[in-house]
């Protein structure tokens, strides 16, 4: 096997960054589990940045949609490359879809490209954006593509607005864009075909943050208000999370639709900076913290006296946000992302080295020099992901926090 991905690679050499998928493609950890690298959950600062959909029309047609803003766009003219390896196959025998686009298809935010994929077929892709003119990749990002799952999020698209913008994000953040319309502000869309009679439910945003890893008492379950209706969406509530039901051909599918607030998965104000640093503060900083009287002053201060340097501190304040923000793209469900158990854990350790995910179960694997250090997460009942809390963590988990205490910024990947 490992002879036959050499000579693809050989065969498509300008095609080289697909590499690291191949690789840990090679490696599965058995029939019922994906794993893959950390990539699953590695939030990446691209050059440009991109916003994107893999949405199954048809049993064969698999559409890649996708939109970058304008400003961001600094040449005419670029392709757009996808590498994709059926994972039924014995041999990675990758099929590669080109395409070229000028400024406005890559920014107009309903743009698509379509592609011919088998049904009860699972695929790798590998995406790389580039001007035609140079020879760096603007962006380059990778994904799994289920078309065995019937409920996989893949299976359903999002219009909302009065334009009917594709979403992208598997969240809504410009809220009162969305809203200026008097007219239907959300559609979804089932294999191509419009679903109008529809269940609903609003839950208001959890305000609950994750708990450590040790906790050994009992996790409070959200008591957030909620609201149900059913017809189409002409109204949306501000921050929360949409639970909307159909029923397909005797089966009944859940859509979930998040809604945060305008600057998500961004934190712009101040005051909001403060939350996050729960997860390394002690009670007397965060309390401080959250009385001062100019936030944006308490915050450098705290960061300034942990990095020991002007220099230290905008290095432990820029890596710790990112991942903040990092969280709120990848996680944020009922809830900031940032808040979540993933959440947590991502701020504090750094992306996974390894991700295993079944339906219901996820495993994240971080190698701590001879040894290394599991973390469990299970879907619950009202479908968001919970951790495995043990004491065990203990000694784990305060290292870290010492380390990010001590002005080091806490990351296990080499």
């Amino acid at each position: 096997m490992v002879k036959s991905y050499r000579t693809v690679l050989h065969s498509f050499i300008h095609f080289s960054w697909i590499i690291i998928l191949l690789i840990f493609f090679t490696s599965c950890a058995g029939p019922n589990w994906k794993k893959g690298p950390s990539f699953h959950y590695e939030y990446m600062e691209q050059d440009i940045p991109v916003a994107w959909k893999f949405y199954h029309q048809s049993d064969r047609s698999t559409a890649f949609c996708f939109s970058i803003p304008a400003k961001f766009l600094n040449h005419n003219k670029y392709f757009i490359e996808i590498g994709l390896i059926d994972t039924e196959q014995k041999r990675a025998e990758p099929f590669i879809v080109k395409r070229d686009l000028n400024r406005k298809q890559l920014s107009n935010g309903n743009s698509c490209i379509e592609l011919t994929i088998s049904r009860n077929r699972n695929y790798w892709a590998a995406i790389k954006i580039q001007a035609l003119k140079s020879k760096t990749p603007v962006y380059k990002s990778t994904v799994y593509i289920d078309k065995t799952n019937p409920f996989h999020d893949q299976n359903y698209l999002i219009r909302a607005g009065e334009q009917q913008q594709i979403l992208l994000e598997n969240f809504i953040s410009n809220f009162d864009e969305i809203t200026e319309s008097n007219t239907d502000h959300v559609s979804i869309f089932y294999k191509n075909k419009p679903k109008t009679n529809i269940d609903w439910t609003f839950i208001e945003k959890d305000s609950a943050i994750a708990k450590p890893p040790y906790f050994e008492g009992i996790i409070d379950k959200n008591t957030a208000k909620s609201k149900s209706g059913s017809g189409s969406l002409k109204t949306l509530e501000k921050e929360g999370l949409y639970k909307i039901n159909f029923t397909k051909d005797s089966l009944t599918h859940q859509v979930f639709l998040p809604v945060f607030d305008k600057d998500y998965p961004k934190i712009k104000k101040a005051k909001h900076l403060i939350d996050p640093l729960r997860y390394i503060c002690n009670q007397e900083e965060f309390d401080k913290l959250k009385k001062a009287d100019n936030y944006k002053a308490a915050i450098d201060s705290f960061w300034l006296d942990k990095g020991g340097s002007f220099e230290r501190g905008k290095v432990l304040i820029q890596s710790y946000y990112s991942r903040v923000q990092a969280a709120n793209k990848l996680f944020g469900f009922e809830k900031d992302g940032w808040q979540t158990d993933r959440g947590m854990v991502y701020i504090v350790y750094g992306p996974p080295h390894e991700v295993y995910k079944t339906t219901g179960e996820e495993i994240w694997k971080y190698e701590l020099d001879d040894t290394f250090q599991k973390f469990y997460f299970s879907l619950t009942e009202n479908n968001s992901i919970q951790m495995f809390r043990s004491i065990e963590y203990k000694e784990s988990w305060d290292a870290a926090l010492r380390l990010w205490r001590a002005g080091i910024v806490y990351q296990l990947r080499d």
